[in-house]
């Protein structure tokens, strides 16, 4: 996804929930692509609650990118406050088009 978005989004890395964290503390960010099997003590969930738990972070649309292709974990996701749901492998056009549902970017 990287090669994919870089050459048109300026774009934050985290490993781990608590480098999500100090990420979103440094930086503004219109979107994020989170993965629900992140490293470290908590998962994508538990992670995506703090976001939507928080006052600055509530509204940032975030799409969950995982290899899990259950429907109970996409259950999960949009529940625990995912605005989308995409299963990898991603095509390009698809990780576009959901991306530009939920953000505008200047032309």
């Amino acid at each position: 996804m990287e090669y994919y978005l870089r050459e048109k989004f300026e774009l934050y890395f985290a490993k781990s929930g608590q480098h999500a964290i100090e990420q979103l503390n440094h930086h503004v960010v219109d979107i994020i692509l989170l993965d629900i099997s992140i490293e470290g003590d908590e998962n994508g969930i538990d992670l995506l609650k703090g976001i939507r738990n928080h006052e600055k972070w509530k509204n940032i649309p975030v799409i969950a990118t995982t290899a899990h292709a259950q429907d109970s974990q996409k259950t999960m996701a949009l529940a625990a406050g995912c605005n989308d749901y995409m299963i990898k492998p991603i095509k390009r056009e698809y990780l576009f088009e959901n991306i530009m549902r939920h953000i505008k970017i200047p032309q």
